[in-house]
């Protein structure tokens, strides 16, 4: 072997050996993921071929055999797809309708209608279907009766209408129940305007109260704010319903427990009136804020 020949050879070897002696590896990170980790892969360094030796084709592997279909075996029954059972419908209650408002009176429920009444306007039917399926249909009449006649009067005299106040509503009952035994024509000490009728008789209607109190308007002065009744009549009961401050109004009629004795219905007013030297037409409690 020539010289140079032994060089190259020697240089050969070095090449394809560490200094540890060892073969090369080369290390390359593969892209996928496996469980715990990134897996590294290998690859060997082919050795170098000595020169002169005889380097044949190489084979190429062949590729590998795939496995043969295994067939999938028949089931011996048709599969049944279960279905859920069906979600029982929850009936549905409606709701109960609320009884149609009454189109007559209850017999007894109201006597006939006086000629005072009638005065008013009062027809009980006109304002019966605002009385509800769970309201009281008696008190609920007598209510709108009070108010019907008093607002007839303040309609007379260009006053604005009473408006019902529950409250006061409430102090005139608690006071004709007081009264309940003895029936006394007396006020109270509430701190309303307050007017009282007494009726020996048990027939006597809000509307009958109303119109005795209006009745006073004859003996009323308004040019000299004086009272011109004979003695034993007033005319304060008047004024009280035309007094122009007063804008609430609750009334209240009872029975006397003793049925000789009669029966009462008392009328509490707010703000109350009837100050001395005023004219009840005015707007008095704006002249006394001014």
């Amino acid at each position: 072997m020539y010289p140079n020949q032994l060089i190259a050879a020697i240089f050969i070897l070095f090449l394809a050996h560490d200094v540890s002696g060892q073969p090369f590896h080369i290390r390359n990170r593969h892209g996928g993921h496996r469980h715990g980790g990134h897996h590294r892969y290998h690859y060997r360094r082919p050795m170098l071929p000595r020169p002169g030796a005889h380097q044949g084709t190489p084979a190429t592997p062949a590729a590998p055999k795939k496995p043969d279909a295994v067939p999938i075996p028949a089931l011996p029954f048709t599969p049944v797809t279960p279905s859920l059972p069906a979600t029982p419908k929850t009936p549905v209650t409606m709701p109960a309708k609320p009884p149609p408002p009454p189109t007559s009176l209850p017999l007894g429920i109201i006597g006939e209608i006086s000629e005072h009444a009638k005065m008013f306007g009062w027809d009980p039917m006109k304002v019966i279907k605002g009385c509800g399926p769970s309201c009281d249909l008696l008190k609920y009449l007598h209510k709108q009766e009070f108010l019907i006649a008093h607002n007839w009067v303040r309609l007379l005299f260009k006053l604005p209408s009473f408006t019902w106040d529950e409250k006061l509503e409430s102090a005139a009952k608690q006071y004709v129940m007081q009264r309940y035994k003895d029936c006394m024509d007396v006020h109270s000490n509430l701190p309303y305007g307050e007017n009282i009728f007494w009726g020996l008789k048990l027939h006597w209607t809000p509307s009958d109260a109303v119109y005795s109190w209006f009745n006073e308007s004859k003996w009323y002065d308004f040019k000299n704010l004086q009272c011109t009744a004979p003695p034993g009549e007033d005319c304060g009961h008047f004024t009280q319903i035309v007094w122009k401050d007063s804008v609430r109004l609750g009334c209240a009629l009872q029975h006397c427990q003793d049925p000789t004795k009669g029966m009462l219905i008392v009328c509490e007013y707010d703000p109350p009136g009837n100050y001395d030297n005023e004219n009840p037409l005015d707007d008095n409690n704006a002249k006394h804020h001014s």
